[in-house]
């Protein structure tokens, strides 16, 4: 087993729709920051404390916290928040080990007769922090008891999942990430214009599966209006990545080969440390100008090109993380032209996902 995994193996990122990410508006307050939203709680909604004991006793069906589950350390430090519409947020605690939390996340839906439950796909290690107003997760993991390095995360709540704002790893003293090899992912966390990770161009779907053993899970999921059906491949609570198939919207066999690898999980990164989650602050040091783009012909879908780096490989897309903090990542001069390109953006603004297709 890599360094970089055991590091790394509680944090990842929970994918929006994967060609269609944004919530894209036609008002001009798209450039702006979205205000603040309220803690809504609908006058039917349930006490908190009724969410949390029906999401406890479903653990084991939910198929969440399979690693490990302290139901009463569960009860005493898990949070639900209120959203609007009836739906809600679970912050539950796994386990608590020596100097931080394993917590998985969940979306309630209480407008159903019985409580709609659904995981999110996310684990994480460290003392998650969300804040109802802006509906920003905000986690610090310490990848050592001493802290010497942590990786710090956001994401954003939209009422409906859990997108990736940002995911850095910070020195808490001189070199303490370099020197845990932080920096640098293992080869089975390393992203490539042919592979992601063990995920290989060209692999059949089949051999995937026997690499990575009965800990993955393989669901079927849309992969855009125009991208069919893929695979969404869950591993330690995880989304990993969603794989793409040339049989289109007919769902795929064992025998069908992957075209298409989308990663939004923060944990794999290409040699330069750069992946989904990376500021573009930090990721334009490491490639070069970045120029950012969107076509509303096109979903509005926004996509950024660097100087250098896996980007300038036609096979590879890499979209912000637009409809997060904004509807874009970046500062348009007129936001309502079909088409927009540029290299100015917002502070928030980093990577949402990388594909490489064959």
């Amino acid at each position: 087993m890599h360094t970089a995994r055991v590091i790394f193996s509680f944090t990842a990122i929970l994918a929006c729709s994967l060609i269609s990410c944004a919530s894209v508006t036609e008002s001009k307050s798209s450039q702006s920051l979205q205000k603040p939203q309220p803690n809504l709680k609908a006058d039917n909604s349930p006490d908190p404390a009724i969410i949390l004991k029906e999401v406890i006793s479903r653990q084991k069906s939910l198929q969440v916290c399979n690693f490990e589950f302290d139901p009463k350390a569960a009860q005493e430090w898990s949070k639900v928040y209120t959203g609007d519409q009836g739906k809600h947020l679970v912050q539950l605690l796994c386990f608590m080990a020596a100097y931080q939390g394993a917590f998985t996340f969940l979306q309630v839906d209480s407008n159903q007769p019985e409580l709609k439950i659904e995981p999110l796909g996310l684990e994480l290690a460290g003392f998650p922090d969300f804040d109802p107003k802006t509906k920003i997760l905000s986690n610090a993991y310490k990848l050592t008891g001493a802290g010497s390095c942590v990786q710090e995360t956001q994401y954003y709540w939209n009422n409906d999942q859990l997108t990736l704002i940002s995911s850095e790893v910070k020195d808490q003293v001189p070199n303490g990430c370099q020197e845990l090899g932080a920096r640098s992912p293992s080869d089975d966390q390393l992203i490539t214009t042919e592979n992601v990770g063990v995920a290989k161009l060209g692999m059949t779907l089949g051999e995937l599966q026997q690499i990575l053993g009965d800990n993955a899970t393989f669901e079927p999921a849309p992969l855009g209006v125009d991208a069919g059906t893929g695979i969404k491949v869950n591993q330690d609570g995880n989304v990993q990545y969603f794989l793409g198939f040339a049989e289109g919207d007919q769902l795929p066999s064992t025998n069908s080969q992957i075209t298409m690898i989308t990663v939004v999980n923060p944990n794999y990164r290409t040699k330069e440390g750069i992946g989904p989650g990376t500021p573009l602050k930090a990721a334009v040091a490491a490639y070069g100008k970045a120029t950012i783009a969107y076509n509303l012909n096109n979903e509005a879908r926004e996509y950024i090109k660097f100087a250098q780096g896996l980007s300038t490989n036609p096979g590879v897309l890499i979209r912000s993380n637009q409809g997060t903090l904004t509807d874009f990542a970046g500062i348009y001069p007129d936001p309502q032209s079909e088409f927009n390109q540029t290299q100015n953006y917002h502070n928030h603004a980093a990577i949402g996902s990388i594909t490489i297709n064959q």
